[in-house]
């Protein structure tokens, strides 16, 4: 750290204390307070003070601390000398100088005893950043879980009070479709967490190294066979087994040196799957496997020279699919019929601007919903025509990722910088598909209380739009113990 006495025209070095640590460049500031130019407070992973003009500093946070689990909104996010790392700037309060804000990659924190003690101020605070990757369970219509840019892998239960399991940035993740209590949950580099115990504890099961990987890399989890998962470095991993070891398919030769970007694999086929890679090296390329990686098929075709940030798989067809680019002044969501024999450019009337995601309604498969850095759009008719569907939205939001809950028929956005939201799919006539008008909109079943218990405990449900209601207790064999509701 230096200090001017002169305007700037000279400066001399009073402290060399690393306060910025590996990302000077990114997380630094210097706050002097208005009432005495010896306190002052730097900033970098951590908050440091000094009281004698910088000559000595004292750290006064620990990132590391930040609490996990259900953290209240509004309520402690870690101990008194915890407040989130990576700190951008420092404001006083202009009449109390006892009251400093810091803004960091988690929030904001403030101190009000003159930078003893810290606390969060995010309660309600809605700017936290998802990636892609996030994922609904199809037998839980509360239950999804996602990853944030340096704010944990967190559990969504219908809570506003989101679980935090996994620390660091957030990245991919994937629920089980045939078990409530399996589910994957992932930090930078392709480091995939599963966990067997509903995100009670999560164990490490990424994929060999090597090679090049994206910071928030992905991976994907079969529908028709959740034991089954691929992984994407420069080179595609596969594990039969929902956990390690993994394979390296392709006979462990790269798909063409670029790391993996993007991935989707098949509702009714484990063995397709689609793959596209970033361009780092070269030109990015998309390519498909209809063997189960043992061989890669390179489908690349007329698609632009931009960063292939999403792939989707029609849920009837897997040779229907849709693929997202980056950039500007090129197409931005292209399709094929024929699993990637050609592709055709379906977002000509759609902004030019990023496109970051793409889904398909299973119930309603013309219904395509495509995200980008304006916002959301519909088409209902495979891509032919757009419009908006942004209702509930901020302005301009950054859709990162498009994601549908099955069981309430939910369209959820995960965006960069507004949190996560949520609003029912658009309904169609569809010729061969009836809805079943005795589906809840949605349900939730919540835990037991007491637990243990002796005789007797509470069990609480809610169900919106029901027609008929049976819920029934079964032992931990299976052995049905009780109807509780039949109605």
């Amino acid at each position: 750290m230096a200090k001017s006495t002169d305007f700037g025209d000279s400066w001399t070095v009073v402290n060399f204390t690393d306060y910025s640590r590996w990302q000077g460049w990114f997380a630094h500031d210097v706050g002097v307070s208005p009432v005495s130019p010896d306190l002052i407070f730097c900033i970098g992973i951590n908050i440091w003070k000094s009281t004698n003009g910088g000559a000595s500093l004292t750290q006064k946070t620990n990132s590391g601390l930040a609490y996990f689990g259900r953290v209240p909104v509004g309520g402690p996010e870690g101990p008194p000398n915890y407040s989130h790392a990576d700190h951008h700037g420092i404001t006083f309060h202009p009449t109390n100088p006892n009251i400093i804000y810091f803004a960091t990659d988690g929030g904001v924190f403030r101190t009000t005893d003159g930078g003893n003690t810290f606390e969060g101020v995010n309660g309600g605070y809605r700017t936290t950043q998802f990636y892609n990757g996030f994922a609904n369970s199809v037998l839980d219509s509360l239950l999804a879980i996602g990853g944030m840019q340096d704010n944990f892998t967190a559990i969504y239960d219908g809570d506003p009070a989101w679980i935090r399991v996994i620390g660091g940035d957030g990245g991919w993740a994937a629920l089980h479709t045939q078990n409530v209590n399996i589910m994957y949950g992932s930090w930078q580099g392709l480091n995939i967490n599963r966990s067997t115990n509903g995100g009670q504890n999560f164990y490490n099961i990424a994929p060999p190294g090597g090679g090049t990987t994206v910071f928030i890399a992905p991976y994907v989890l079969s529908p028709s066979n959740p034991n089954i998962l691929y992984a994407g470095r420069s080179v595609v991993y596969k594990t039969m087994n929902g956990t390690s070891p993994w394979t390296a398919t392709n006979g462990g030769n790269p798909l063409d040196g670029n790391p993996v970007l993007s991935m989707a694999i098949s509702y009714q086929n484990s063995q397709v799957v689609y793959a596209a890679t970033a361009p780092f090296f070269s030109s990015p390329g998309v390519f498909r496997t209809n063997n189960g990686g043992v061989s890669w098929q390179n489908i690349t075709g007329n698609l632009p020279d931009r960063f292939p940030t999403d792939i989707a798989v029609d849920p009837t067809d897997h040779n229907t699919a849709y693929i997202t680019f980056s950039g500007f002044g090129t197409g931005h969501l292209f399709k094929t019929t024929n699993g990637g024999g050609d592709w055709t450019d379906i977002s000509q009337t759609l902004p030019d601007v990023p496109g970051n995601t793409v889904v398909v309604d299973p119930d309603f498969p013309a219904h395509i919903y495509y995200g980008n850095d304006l916002g959301v759009y519909i088409s209902t008719d495979s891509g032919a025509t757009w419009q908006e569907f942004m209702q509930g939205l901020p302005d301009a939001v950054i859709a990162m990722d498009v994601t549908i809950s099955p069981l309430n028929r939910k369209l959820r956005v995960a965006t960069h910088g507004n949190g996560v939201y949520e609003r029912p799919l658009l309904d169609g006539n569809v010729v061969g598909i009836a809805r079943n008008s005795q589906q809840p909109e949605t349900f939730q079943l919540f835990r037991n209380y007491p637990n243990p218990f002796n005789p007797a405990t509470n069990i609480g449900f809610r169900i919106v739009d029901f027609g008929f209601v049976n819920l029934k207790i079964f032992d931990i064999l299976g052995r049905e113990v009780k109807t509780l509701v039949n109605k």
